[in-house]
């Protein structure tokens, strides 16, 4: 219950921005002029037996730029395993 706890528990959205996880996906239908779309139907905790350990893969930092990340290049090469 102190402060310090409380601001432990807080998260915004762009903190699960990259999460990966496992969900039943399942397909709303279309409604009048808006197209069919994919919906989560539920998420797989480790408490339901289709549950299986998901590889989180290291994102970016939140304030670097794309040009940080990758740099730009003009040339594309293709990669060992295609040639």
């Amino acid at each position: 219950m102190s402060e310090k706890a409380k601001k432990a528990r807080v998260a915004e959205y762009r903190d699960f921005d990259g999460i990966r996880f496992l969900a039943k996906i399942g397909i709303e239908p279309a409604k009048g002029e808006y197209k069919a779309k994919n919906t989560i139907i539920t998420v797989i905790t480790p408490d339901i037996k289709d549950w299986r350990p998901i590889e989180q893969v290291e994102q970016p930092a939140a304030h670097a730029t794309p040009a940080a990340v990758a740099p730009a290049s003009k040339t594309i090469v293709k990669p060992t395993w295609a040639q």
